[in-house]
């Protein structure tokens, strides 16, 4: 991982298209929905609708760190993780939300 100031950089521009979107300086799963708009075709986010630049800058921060950052529900705070671990709590997430689409 590099070191902390980069991660701290992504954790910082996911927190302000939060703020612009909702006015929320961490909006609840905003780590996963920025996920997807960076690896796929979307790019509305609450009251905004993300740039080629924002969606680009994200995804070169997340490339420099090799990681993503997420919200720590029991720590509250946002912390780094390496590409794979955020891969499995994604992954995770997205079985979780077809699960409770079933029911």
């Amino acid at each position: 991982m590099s070191d902390d100031s980069d991660w701290r950089t992504l954790a910082l521009e996911m927190s302000e298209i939060s703020e612009q979107a909702f006015h929320a300086g961490w909006m609840e799963e905003l780590e996963y929905r920025l996920w997807e708009i960076v690896n796929g075709d979307l790019r509305k986010y609450g009251q905004i609708v993300l740039t080629e630049q924002q969606v680009a800058r994200l995804q070169q921060l997340a490339d420099e760190v090799r990681g993503w950052v997420r919200f720590n529900d029991v720590t509250e705070v946002e912390e780094f993780v390496n590409r794979e671990h955020w891969q499995r709590l994604y992954d995770a997430w997205v079985a979780s939300r077809a699960e409770k689409t079933l029911r």
